[in-house]
């Protein structure tokens, strides 16, 4: 809690750590998804200089967030719904790159939703046998887990051939993001009607058209 709000530190960078990081959830469905962030490369004022020296004998490979303000969200929640139980961030140091980067969004601080605010999936209080019936049920885990590849498949391919922000790319994005969270509490996975049509029909069971 040593870190200074808004910053991140990479471990194992040293000196060639620049002072400002593109980083992202892996894999990047959004252009929102990009932050341009800030690192710490010097002893912040309030960290021991036990906690900055062990700090700088990680080896390379980790992203350290700063705790957020009271109240406000988390950094990977606000880089792209993201948190610390697995995800894998991409970061680029390359000031060429970063220097020519036009959709890449600064940080800035959101107010943590109250639980008032929360989706009815979110406060539901029986969450937790909801998602022990879907992890039980082995044929829908299946399908559902295929089901992520096939649309992030199809994301992909769309998003090269008519860019990111192609609504059809966003659509995917954002169903293919509906998926990994649906063994949690079997939130729903939408899709507009002709990229449903698409898929094989085994999987339509699953998805809800957007008309």
């Amino acid at each position: 809690n040593c870190l200074p709000n808004g910053h991140v530190f990479i471990t194992g960078m040293g000196e060639a750590c620049p002072s400002t990081l593109f980083v992202t959830r892996s894999p990047c469905t959004k252009s929102e998804h990009g932050r341009l962030l800030p690192t710490v490369t010097e002893k912040p004022e309030a960290m021991p200089d036990l906690e900055w020296n062990w700090l700088k004998t990680l080896p390379f490979g980790g992203i350290m967030f700063a705790d957020p303000e009271h109240g406000m969200m988390s950094m990977p929640e606000r880089i792209a719904d993201g948190d610390l139980d697995g995800d894998l961030y991409l970061i680029c140091w390359n000031q060429s790159i970063i220097e020519n980067m036009t959709n890449a969004v600064p940080m800035e601080e959101v107010p943590r939703p109250s639980d008032d605010a929360l989706p009815a999936t979110d406060a539901d209080t029986d969450w937790f046998e909801k998602a022990r019936a879907i992890m039980l049920d082995v044929k829908t885990e299946m399908e559902v887990g295929a089901l992520v590849g096939k649309l992030y498949t199809a994301f992909d391919k769309v998003a090269k051939e008519r860019g990111i922000s192609h609504p059809d790319a966003q659509a995917l994005s954002t169903a293919y993001g509906s998926s990994l969270e649906f063994h949690k509490q079997g939130r729903p996975i939408r899709l507009p009607a002709h990229l449903k049509a698409k898929l094989p029909v085994r999987f339509h069971r699953h998805i809800a058209e957007i008309m």
